[in-house]
């Protein structure tokens, strides 16, 4: 019985729809950071550092929220920086910033929550419209800190959260805000797929940091994918990288090639002065229909041939930039 009802919701989850925790589940929380002392302001061009605990590796979920951001080491700042919450819907995101006990104001916390899709449904809304178309220093002023705690109110939501602050030298208030993704895990996405001839049809885009096209593709693919890991996380073991395709030709028929496919998504990697941000390519297995001429009448072959092919899959902002 138990092993049918982890089945059932694992098919719930897969379908995009959240799955209620238990009643006496404690509700998950994540802590976020923020340094707005005096000295921190002026040291980081008037910015307050901000670090996140509970999310990231374990040195992340080991930060003592007694101690100001600030006086961390800059590289655990840098890999604190994670912006996606693994989340249900009345989970919580405590802030606790620090500011300086000579400034006449006290900084304000604030939360905006917007609900959102998940990936595959933004995918989808995407493919859908068209086709109807066709990111040290130490504080030693004294310092204090406020407090405030945030519950989820939706089951995937991009939350906001701002901090309103003033120095001692200026009644000019600024604010600084980080961003965190949340909603449970996420596998499916759609992505655009491109087999490969040769490497000699990519180029590198020193703008975007991105391997492109070097011309618009005479054909190519909609990509259904499932990534072993969650496909808004950055922080994710190899295996979580690795990802199963159907591909689909996008085209008025696109039953005359179909294919299936592994690909892998290789995080930013550094040559030298270069660096290339997050690719996929993939190896896959396409089958192919072909016209064929029976006598004078052009008919679809009802066979199809295989194939083996490698491409790279790029994101579906390619569908716009390509028909324009």
């Amino acid at each position: 019985m138990k092993l049918f009802t982890t089945s059932i919701m694992g098919l719930v989850a897969m379908a995009g729809f959240s799955v209620p925790a238990c009643a006496e589940d404690k509700p998950k929380e994540v802590t976020v950071l923020f340094d707005a002392r005096t000295d921190v302001l002026k040291g980081n061009n008037g910015a307050p550092i901000s670090v996140i605990k509970g999310l990231g590796d374990d040195q992340c979920n080991d930060i003592d929220t007694a101690v100001p951001p600030a006086t961390l080491d800059k590289k655990l700042i840098g890999e604190c920086d994670v912006s996606r919450y693994i989340s249900n819907k009345g989970d919580l995101v405590k802030v606790v910033a620090y500011y300086s006990t000579a400034s006449d104001k006290l900084p304000v916390i604030n939360f905006k929550e917007t609900k959102r899709k998940t990936q595959v449904g933004d995918d989808l809304s995407v493919i859908w419209d068209f086709a109807k178309k066709s990111r040290d220093k130490s504080g030693l002023v004294e310092h204090d800190s406020v407090e405030k705690t945030y519950k989820l109110k939706n089951d995937r939501s991009t939350l906001e959260v701002s901090l309103s602050y003033a120095t001692e030298e200026s009644d000019k208030e600024s604010s600084s805000s980080v961003t965190l993704i949340t909603g449970d895990t996420e596998h499916w996405f759609a992505s655009i797929d491109v087999p490969l001839s040769s490497a000699d049809e990519l180029k590198y885009d020193s703008a975007t940091s991105q391997l492109v096209e070097k011309e618009v593709p005479s054909s190519y693919y909609i990509g259904f994918n499932y990534m072993i890991g969650d496909v808004l996380s950055d922080d994710l073991s190899w295996t979580d990288k690795l990802t199963g395709k159907i591909m689909l030709k996008a085209s008025s028929r696109p039953l005359e090639s179909v294919g299936l496919g592994l690909g892998y998504r290789l995080n930013e990697l550094k040559f030298g002065s270069k660096k290339l941000g997050s690719t996929m390519f993939f190896v896959g297995s396409f089958w192919d229909k072909e016209d064929k001429l029976d006598g004078a009448v052009v008919k679809e072959d009802e066979k199809y041939s295989q194939n083996w092919r490698i491409g790279i899959s790029f994101g579906l902002d390619k569908l716009s930039e390509w028909t324009k």
